[in-house]
């Protein structure tokens, strides 16, 4: 995805080093708290103490509240970097990527967009 962006946001060197940077800590922490929403909605199933419940539910809400705030992060750190016009075409894209991905997903046989017809196997002439 890195690539890509850099590709159609037509980033300089220094760009992409800084938009790298910031994309790859973003992904890390997301991950990191989405494997610890996993593990906190897992548990909200075993626990059977009303006390343990609510504060697990506590828990629970509390990183997914951290989660929701990367998005904006997101965009307070992208911003200074990419000017207004570049985050938003850098949302586009990645918004066209993410239907792409779960259309994919979804219907894994169905042909992309951009797919093109193969080439007609080449004719061969006797001289």
């Amino acid at each position: 995805m890195i690539w890509k962006m850099s590709d159609e946001l037509k980033l300089s060197a220094n760009e992409e080093k800084k938009f790298s940077e910031i994309i790859k800590d973003l992904n890390k922490r997301k991950s990191e708290l989405s494997k610890t929403l996993q593990s906190s909605l897992a548990s909200l199933g075993n626990i059977k103490d009303a006390k343990k419940l609510e504060a697990e539910f506590s828990s629970y809400k509390k990183s997914l509240q951290a989660f929701n705030k990367i998005s904006e992060e997101e965009l307070d750190k992208l911003k200074p970097l990419l000017g207004t016009e570049r985050t938003v075409q850098y949302l586009q894209i990645k918004q066209d990527i993410a239907t792409r991905i779960k259309a994919t997903l979804t219907n894994p046989d169905a042909p992309l967009k951009d797919e093109k017809k193969p080439l007609p196997a080449p004719k061969l002439i006797i001289e």
